[in-house]
């Protein structure tokens, strides 16, 4: 098998498993700062739950922030941490 054909299945099984686990989560909740760039958060739940790479639309996070979530269709959307009043 070529290298390139390998890379292209790789790719093709990383679009599967991101999309079965995009829909395995919630439509709204809580989560925690990852990585700051790329972007990714790990929900609350499960302490085996993974990283999952998300869009923010605060600007940018710090790594450790607690951060509101939405899902839509296979997007997460980060609105930011809490605000205090």
């Amino acid at each position: 098998m070529s290298s390139g054909l390998i890379k292209q299945l790789l790719e093709a099984v990383e679009v599967i498993v991101r999309r079965e686990l995009t829909q395995a989560i919630p439509r709204t909740g809580w989560a925690t700062v990852v990585t700051a760039s790329p972007l990714t958060i790990k929900l609350d739940g499960p302490a085996d739950t993974p990283a999952v790479p998300a869009t923010s639309l605060c600007g940018p996070l710090s790594v450790g922030a607690r951060v509101f979530t939405q899902k839509h269709d296979r997007t997460i959307y980060v609105y930011g941490p809490p605000t205090s009043a």
